[in-house]
């Protein structure tokens, strides 16, 4: 008998060895970085140099190393080399919002040919080193919110015939670095930020070398660094080179402004051809902005981001193509919402979110017969007209909370392919369960069925009980017992 207890306790040990040891040869790095599966989590560690790693007796595809706000200074030779033990096929690194200078030539030593993503943004460097110059298979870098005053265009040669996705700011360059982005021959993603305060003008011929492979633009102009007087007057111009790429399928414009007043009225000034590929814009922070002129430049559009524009109306009279099916005008200064949306036809998610909205009326939404889902959350509504969504069968899924509505209006109940509804009656959005429940407000909805719709939030009291119970709960049981 003992000899069977003394065996057990030695299969436990030998199991928990096992498993501690199993545990432990997960990891790559030693504290206090963490470890899941492949991937490494050392942020926010205030960790001074890259960690240590640990050799490794598996063969991995891919590892996820995440070193990102600590205070890293420096990269070191071979600071990465024991990483190669693992014979990883891919390594993605995120070094961003550290404090990097400077980089050794060898720093990679070992994975160079294995890192495919490199991330360096919100970091001191001033030059491109020549250690990124190794990685000949980097396929994402970003550099943004460094003081880079130059690129070396020998540098970019190394990855020139890999890199897919760049990001970068010119903000302390004195020209645009067209011998570097020359050397690029795959990119298909750059997010560039202009400072307006240093006046780096962005050439005609800027992306001419990578106007038959650039699908996406990001470009943010930044006026953090102009007085104020100047911003609320200043009225720019999108670059001519952005105008130019005939092959962009997406294109992202943004201000940095202490205020949103960035005068959009000759934005697309500069474009004089009609851009047909792209698909997707989005504008940010920028007023005044001529719908007739977006629609006429991008006939194509099927997505549309227009948010924190202090927009108050849509003038879409020169909207003809029919192709659009996303709308974002949250966060603007829609009193109603606007007549034109009508004229988008094929619209099928609309989000209003955010604006000054007090009133859904009957005909707001009447001829968008393709919608499947409507945010109408955090405005100051408080009356939605019976029939507001008669002709919005197909909609999965509607957001209503954060208004001033006092009960859940009875025209959600025409909706048969609801999915997905949230409501509240307050604007504060720590305190969401406004609503009180009882015959009184909630009687109107006695045949609503909610079998399939998703509906997770709480009464703030409810008539007959004592212990919490959700709006769909309380419609769904006690409305039916309502006179």
């Amino acid at each position: 008998m003992n000899s069977i207890i003394f065996f057990g306790i030695c299969v436990l040990l030998t199991t928990s060895s096992v498993k501690t040891f199993l545990l432990e040869e997960k990891c790559l790095a030693s504290p206090p970085c963490d470890c899941s599966n492949t991937d490494v989590f050392c942020p926010g560690l205030s960790l001074y140099k890259v960690p240590k790693f640990l050799p490794s007796t598996r063969t991995l595809e891919t590892i996820e190393l995440n070193l990102q706000n600590n205070v890293i200074r420096m990269l070191l030779n071979n600071d990465f080399q024991m990483l190669q033990t693992a014979h990883a096929a891919f390594i993605d690194i995120n070094l961003g919002s550290n404090s990097i200078q400077y980089i050794e030539d060898n720093a990679f030593n070992g994975i160079e040919s294995s890192v495919r993503v490199l991330y360096l943004d919100y970091n001191r460097l001033s030059y491109l080193p020549p250690a990124i110059g190794k990685l000949i298979n980097l396929s994402e870098l970003a550099l943004n919110d460094n003081p880079i005053t130059t690129f070396d265009s020998s540098v970019f040669a190394g990855f020139g015939s890999s890199l897919s996705y760049f990001t970068f700011n010119v903000n302390y360059m004195s020209s645009w670095p067209t011998d570097a982005i020359n050397k690029l021959q795959k990119l298909t993603t750059i997010d560039v930020v202009e400072s307006l305060a240093v006046n780096t003008t962005i050439p005609s011929n800027a992306f001419d070398s990578v106007k038959n492979t650039l699908t996406t633009l990001n470009y943010d102009f930044d006026l953090y660094d102009v007085p104020y007087d100047y911003q609320i007057t200043y009225f720019h111009r999108l670059p001519e080179a952005v105008c130019s790429l005939n092959r962009l399928r997406t294109l992202r414009i943004n201000s940095y402004a202490s205020d949103s007043a960035v005068d959009g009225s000759v934005l697309f000034e500069q474009c004089k051809n009609v851009m047909t590929s792209l698909e997707s814009l989005s504008i940010y922070n920028i007023q005044h902005l001529n719908m007739t002129e977006v629609f006429t430049l991008f006939p194509s559009l099927s997505y549309l981001v227009l948010n924190s524009n202090l927009l108050n109306d849509l003038h879409l009279d020169q909207y003809k193509s029919g192709l659009l099916t996303t709308l974002d005008i949250s966060y603007n200064k829609f009193a109603r919402v606007p007549n034109d949306v009508n004229k988008l036809t094929s619209l099928v998610t609309l989000d209003l979110a955010s604006n000054l909205i007090t009133n859904i009326e009957n005909d707001d939404f009447s001829a968008l017969i393709n919608l499947e889902m409507l945010d109408l959350s955090y405005n100051i509504i408080s009356r939605i007209d019976p029939d507001a969504f008669q002709n919005n069968r197909k909609l999965t899924t509607l957001t209503l909370e954060g208004n001033s509505l006092t009960t859940i209006p009875s025209s959600v109940t025409v909706l048969p392919n609801l999915k997905l509804f949230t409501f509240s009656s307050n604007q504060d959005v720590l305190k969401p369960d406004q609503l009180d429940c009882s015959c009184q407000t909630l009687g109107q909805l006695k045949a609503w069925k909610l079998d399939n719709v998703y509906f997770p939030n709480y009464c703030a009291t409810a008539v007959g009980h004592s212990t919490p119970v959700t709006i769909k709960s309380f419609i769904q049981n006690d409305v039916k017992a309502c006179p």
